[in-house]
């Protein structure tokens, strides 16, 4: 038997265990504690690795969903009646408090997994940001860590990148009014959240690692001030008036990949109870994916590369490996059009590419998913969607030979 299918045996035992515990807890008499309730999360968070593991995804995002339901249900960001009193206590011991957020890994991992599979997520009828009512909770309190800042940045975050994803190629009135008006609100929480982040550092001694974990976080801050403020008039080159802030965002994950490159010693005063650095793979991922300067998005696969020696994100296609590919094969796909020149099918389109320096809007990427069992990548470009031309279907193999 193979170490993984030994992994697998001992996991599907857990999974068995796990399942018949939470439903005796369910079906007990009691009243459930906030400690059930976040066994429950938890059990829950593990089947849905699980599923992802074996590669089926309807599964894995199903319990996935169930998660964000019991959430949202139990409003499991408000503390528990003697969590202030837990907190009062620790800032007074050894022990430094995490975070003014209950259970903050268990939030962490179901929000973070979100982002990760957000090309996954069913499509909605109607746009629902799910982490409003935590967002506007956690908001009238002040930054215990920067645990706190990283969720909450990270809760506004995916409102802002559903909202503008979920618009049309061309959208009209109505659905630009209803996304500016949501726009406003999230542009609050943004501000509120940038001026408690620094009355956070003006407050608390910053240590050279809690300086790592603040550029992280500006470097989000960039990419979110970018979809709060694109003109979705102008897919797919509304991006192209962000490219100083890009820039701005690739020179801050420079200076902090370099500065601590060949360190191994080194060691934080206080480790997180999670990594921060899926978020700054998903902002680099993200800035290759909207980005269309050649030389900047270059430099954003670089740094993706440079973080494959160290560190693996969950996600259905297994690590930073295939994110960097599937953001290659972005830019492959897109730059496709400075080698074959105009294809046939686009001779009704104007065509404005300049081979190493600009790819016109109708050879840019609008829609793409992703079949990870098959490692194919469906796209269909600006020009296609003009065209009414259906998806084009490329194998990930194709571009990168095993």
């Amino acid at each position: 038997m193979s170490r993984i299918d030994l992994l697998c045996n001992i996991a599907m035992k857990q999974y068995a265990k796990s399942l018949k515990f939470v439903m005796d807890m369910i079906q007990s008499d009691r009243p459930l504690s906030y400690s059930d309730k976040a066994t429950i999360l938890t059990t829950n968070f593990l089947f849905v690795l699980h599923c992802a593991q074996q590669n089926t995804l309807p599964e894995s995002l199903l319990h996935l969903m169930n998660g964000f339901k019991l959430i949202q249900h139990w409003r499991f960001w408000e503390p528990p009646l003697d969590y202030n009193a837990s907190l009062s206590s620790s800032s007074s011991s050894l022990q430094p408090a995490h975070s003014a957020l209950p259970n903050m890994p268990v939030l962490s991992c179901y929000i973070q997994t979100e982002e990760g599979m957000a090309n996954d997520m069913p499509a909605a009828s109607s746009w629902a940001w799910q982490w409003e009512h935590a967002v506007f909770s956690v908001q009238k309190r002040p930054f215990i860590s920067l645990s706190d800042a990283h969720l909450e940045i990270e809760m506004i975050w995916i409102g802002a990148r559903s909202l503008v994803k979920r618009m049309p190629l061309k959208p009209n009135q109505a659905e630009v009014n209803f996304l500016e008006e949501k726009r406003m609100g999230l542009c609050v929480y943004t501000q509120n959240w940038a001026m408690r982040l620094g009355a956070f550092q003006a407050s608390h001694h910053i240590s050279e690692s809690d300086n790592a974990r603040i550029s992280i976080l500006k470097v989000r801050k960039i990419l979110l001030d970018v979809l709060l403020s694109v003109d979705v008039n102008q897919f797919e080159i509304c991006w192209d008036a962000f490219q100083p802030q890009f820039e701005r965002a690739i020179l801050l994950v420079e200076a902090l990949l370099h500065k601590h490159e060949g360190d191994h010693t080194a060691k934080p005063e206080h480790v997180e109870p999670y990594s921060l650095l899926p978020i700054l793979t998903n902002s680099l991922h993200y800035i290759c994916r909207v980005c269309r300067c050649p030389s900047l998005r270059r430099r954003a696969i670089a740094l993706l590369k440079e973080q494959q020696r160290t560190e693996r994100i969950f996600g259905v296609l297994g690590g930073l490996v295939q994110i960097t590919q599937s953001a290659e094969m972005m830019m492959h796909l897109e730059e496709r059009a400075w080698v074959l020149g105009r294809n046939t099918q686009d001779d009704n389109l104007e065509c404005i590419c300049l081979a190493g320096k600009y790819i016109c809007s109708n050879h840019r990427v609008f829609e793409l998913n992703i079949d990870h069992s098959r490692r194919v990548f469906s796209i269909r470009t600006v020009g296609d969607i003009v065209q009414n031309r259906p998806a084009q279907t490329v194998a990930l193999t194709d571009l990168f030979p095993t």
